[in-house]
């Protein structure tokens, strides 16, 4: 393909309520695929409001998102549902797992969402994504059972089994230890990188940071390249 696999342009986020206070200042950003990209900054900055405009969960006061070159600036909420469910995948900090189900039924939630029905095409998905994480053979396994880095491992595996093009991860070692974070986040980076997808994360970690192709600042809704004054 040619051209960026997600492009924000001029995005622009308020406070709710009438005057309120901006958020995210015309921000452009552009992200290839395979690349990865982190976004530090204070908290308060604006990072969790801006990757909630990209993952098409909340629109934009102004701008748009475009995705493989197709804006979603006009698109309905089930339109960008259906958009982001097939485009989109998703690692928070917390797993945000499902508890009650199995690590199998955890990975088959976004295949119900993105229409995935044939039950090979399912299996064998959720078997491919598990293999990519070194989670294999643990379908069965309660979310309980497995340990913090093991949980984010199905985390990412959960985000992956759509074969997205885009990969969002909010804080996605924050609730590991150091060496299980490092450990953590270079699967995520590796993954991704050989899945095709681009992975575009949310982080206040140095080390996190430093493990992307490229790190942006957002600073009083501005985004700058790291390093600019």
């Amino acid at each position: 393909m040619t051209g960026p696999v997600l492009q924000a342009t001029g995005l622009t986020a308020r406070v709710p309520g009438r005057g309120g206070s901006p958020i995210l200042r015309d921000v452009d950003l552009s992200v290839e695929e395979g690349e990865s990209v982190a976004i530090v900054g204070r908290s308060g900055s604006g990072k969790s409001t801006l990757l909630t405009i990209l993952g098409l969960l909340q629109p934009p006061a102004a701008g748009d998102v475009l995705i493989a070159g197709t804006s979603t600036r006009r698109l309905g909420d089930t339109a960008r549902a259906r958009k982001r469910s097939r485009a989109i995948g998703f690692v928070f900090q917390d797993y945000a797992l499902i508890r009650e189900l199995d690590v199998r039924g955890n990975l088959e939630m976004p295949l119900d969402y993105a229409g995935v029905r044939s039950r090979r095409d399912r299996r064998e998905r959720v078997a491919a994504a598990l293999d990519a994480v070194g989670m294999g053979g643990r379908e069965r396994m309660r979310p309980g059972r497995l340990s913090g880095g093991e949980q984010q491992r199905v985390a990412i595996a959960r985000a992956l089994v759509t074969r997205p093009r885009i990969v969002l991860a909010d804080e996605p070692t924050g609730a590991l230890d150091t060496a299980t974070g490092d450990q953590v986040i270079r699967l995520l980076a590796g993954v991704t990188r050989v899945a095709g997808s681009c992975l575009i994360m949310v982080t206040h970690d140095p080390v996190v940071a430093a493990s992307a192709d490229r790190v942006l600042r957002l600073d009083d809704g501005v985004l700058h390249p790291e390093g600019t004054p």
